[in-house]
């Protein structure tokens, strides 16, 4: 035993030395904006680490995924001979739903209704998966732990009916009520924390996101407008098709989900935003559900509670744009997919092909999801096909046939508007657009240096490389350079993990996640890192952050601790301590540090936001001419989004000022909006309208983004 200890002390200084060369080269770096060399001495170090926490003594103690067998796996063949006729039924019925859908979606016009036929779909997905999914099912839980309230309200209720000498029919409501009041909520407190824990982890989460949603971040940005102003058209009627895309190739179910919180708190920032907020915080649930299935409950806990706290979920969480989707969407297809293999139950192989269908009708980087899925099922059966076929065939048949139901309109859509449906990856996929020519031919470096600068690009996004956009604008890598260091050592460790055959991996879902993401999100689009395209990777990287806390906490109880509860409690207490530093810089990394100094959104977007009050105020008596041309124009999204029903019209080159049509200048007042770039003709306006006076609009930082030339009516 001692010797042991002393091997796990000696194993510990190396990891430690690792550990602090790491953070010593990202700290060297931070301030390098990606401008430097990438510091790859850190990776080398956190790889020596990773590979002595693989190569260490003590058998891992993540739970081995799957967990056990499916029980009673069912073959394909007694599958489709247990058919009844009421199945088969149901089967026709959907059928019948779906090529009714099908057949009648082609014929209808922009103006038509998709009423029908889109109940007629979703009425096709009900009857299917009511079709194959078992009417019955029979859980059993062996743990207190697991129990539920029921089962303990019922034990508490029988327990007081005994000792009052009353049965159940002889209880009356009110008794019942009271003794759960009183009794059984002490008694499922104590039993089940978790749920209490969780509500209050989620409680926080939505706080975190929600809180002064409306000026955090303060600029709307254009394309938030633009999907809200998309919503709005579905209110007002005049989108009309679900089941296909609208502006930039974004399918238009995002935005009847948006219209959701439009509807209910009006046409504005907050109505916009409220619905991805909501969205974010359900994204925490299901990583906690996801992780603590694949590597335990304190796992589940530690990697929740960074991804609740951690800036870069929190910023797009509180965007109106449908990008946090894509981790939701992902993270919970894997719980369900884990689920399936885990256990081998018909409904959560359906879910799996629902959800993964389903992600077809939000954001393009939704599509990862289906090929994440597979990548993990492809892992599995590589290991053992045989038993692997012999345990999920049926299940499998169930998750495709699902998938193909539930996407089936857009892959329609897909098969008739191939452009249309492929148009953000058209636009940005480096072989797609022909990018990659074009660089290779301005860089004169060959295609193999060019695609390694985008694979460094993408892979450093969070350890090395500002965002290259405005998405976020953040002008520091994602994780500051401990976390950093933690991240780079769980990845790599997780990923050798994966590489070890001896058993299949719990990391394997996540692992194939954040190298999926970064590869296809990153690597292989223009201008990596771009955070909106990477928003997906902030789950399996708070996983990696909390992979790598958790193997270095366990090896300090190895080499520095004796076993007990007492040892339990103090490396516990480390990891705690770890989830409060991360969560502290995380939070005042946003808000106070990246919100005041308004890096999202674009100058012209905060322009817009900035103008809006104003614009409002005086758009019941004055009409806009907005001099921008050729770099901004009214219709730039946020304008229309905020200021809704204004008279407003571009003005052109100078020889338009003022407007030719005078009459537009004599019932009411007018207001010259003039960008810093064509300020000077703001000498020629006021020649010609005497009398009104000028207003500056000046950013944040104290640079002139507009001028307004007011003239009451």
């Amino acid at each position: 035993m001692r010797e042991q200890a002393r091997d796990a002390f000696y194993l510990l200084i190396v990891v430690v030395a690792g550990v602090l060369t790491a953070v010593y080269f990202l700290q060297l770096t931070a301030t390098e904006a990606g401008q430097g060399v990438p510091p790859w001495s850190a990776v080398f170090a956190a790889a020596i680490v990773a590979i002595a926490l693989f190569l260490r003594e003590p058998v891992d103690k993540t739970a081995v995924y799957p967990q056990k067998p499916p029980s009673n796996p069912q073959s394909l063949r007694h599958f489709l001979h247990s058919f009844s006729a009421t199945r088969l039924f149901l089967l026709l019925g959907a059928a019948i739903c779906l090529a009714y859908s099908l057949l009648t979606i082609p014929q209808l016009g922009q103006n038509d209704s998709y009423l029908l036929v889109t109940a007629a779909w979703l009425a096709a997905v009900g009857l299917w998966l009511t079709a194959v999914l078992p009417t019955r099912c029979n859980r059993t839980r062996t743990n207190a732990d697991e129990r539920g309230l029921s089962q303990i309200t019922t034990s508490q209720r029988r327990k007081n009916q005994a000792l009052s000498g009353k049965s159940a029919s002889q209880t009356s409501f009110s008794t019942r009520w009271q003794n759960w009041k009183i009794k059984d909520l002490s008694a499922f407190v104590r039993v089940r924390p978790r749920p209490i824990f969780l509500l209050l982890l989620l409680l926080a989460a939505f706080l975190l996101r929600v809180w002064r949603l409306e000026t955090i971040p303060f600029t709307l940005g254009g394309d938030e407008a633009s999907q809200g102003l998309e919503a709005v058209r579905v209110l007002e009627g005049t989108l009309r098709n679900p089941l296909g895309t609208g502006w930039l190739g974004v399918p238009t179910m995002s935005f009847f989900f948006n219209s959701l919180t439009i509807a209910l708190f009006g046409r504005t920032i907050f109505g916009l935003r409220l619905a991805w907020a909501l969205v974010g915080t359900a994204n925490v649930l299901v990583t906690f559900l996801l992780v603590r299935r694949l590597a335990g409950e304190k796992m589940g806990w530690l990697t929740a509670v960074l991804l609740a706290t951690y800036h870069y979920h929190i910023h797009f969480s509180r965007l109106g744009s449908n990008q946090i989707a894509d981790p939701l969407f992902l993270s919970l297809a894997l719980w369900l997919l884990v689920r399936a293999l885990d256990e081998g139950k018909r409904r959560d192989w359906g879910l799996v092909g629902l959800v993964s269908g389903f992600a077809f009708y939000f954001y393009a980087g939704a599509r990862l999801t289906p090929v994440v899925v597979l990548a993990v099922i492809a892992y599995q059966f590589s290991r053992a096909p045989r038993h692997f076929w012999r345990q999920h065939q049926t299940g499998l048949l169930i998750m495709l046939l699902t998938f193909l139901i539930a996407a089936a309109p857009m892959l329609q859509y897909a098969a008739r508007f191939p452009d249309e449906f492929n148009a953000r990856l058209n636009t940005v996929g480096i072989f797609q657009s022909g990018w990659l020519e074009r660089e290779v031919e301005l860089r004169q470096q060959s295609h193999a240096a060019v695609l390694w600068d985008q694979f460094q690009r993408a892979a450093m996004a969070f350890t090395y490389y500002p965002d290259r956009t405005v998405w976020y604008g953040l002008r520091q890598p994602l994780l500051d350079p401990f976390f950093g260091a933690m991240f780079l050592l769980g990845l790599l460790f997780g990923t050798a993990k994966l590489l070890w055959w001896r058993q299949a991996q719990p990391t394997a879902p996540l692992v194939a996640w954040w190298w999926g993401g970064m590869l296809l999100g990153g690597m292989l689009t223009e201008s990596p890192p771009s955070s909106q395209r990477l928003i997906t990777l902030a789950v399996p990287t708070c996983f990696f952050v909390a992979l790598g806390l958790w193997e270095v906490g366990e090896m300090v109880k190895t080499a520095v601790f004796e076993t007990g509860t007492q040892t339990n409690a103090v490396v516990n207490g480390l990891l705690a301590l770890a989830v409060v530093v991360f969560a502290t810089i995380s939070l005042n990394t946003y808000f106070n540090e990246a919100v005041p100094q308004r890096l999202y959104g674009g100058s012209h977007a905060e322009l817009a936001t900035e103008l809006a009050p104003r614009l409002n105020a005086l758009k019941g008596d004055h009409r806009f001419f907005f001099v921008g041309a050729p770099w901004m124009y009214w219709n730039f999204a946020t304008l229309p989004y905020l200021v809704a029903d204004a008279e407003a019209v571009d003005v052109g080159e100078p020889p338009e000022l003022p407007p030719a049509d005078l009459s537009l200048l004599i019932d009411k007042g007018v207001v010259y909006i003039f960008l810093p770039e064509r300020f000077d003709e703001l000498t020629a306006v006021q020649q010609t309208l005497p009398g009104g006076m000028t207003e500056d609009v000046v950013a944040v930082n104290g640079r002139l983004l507009a001028t307004l030339y007011i003239v009451d009516d």
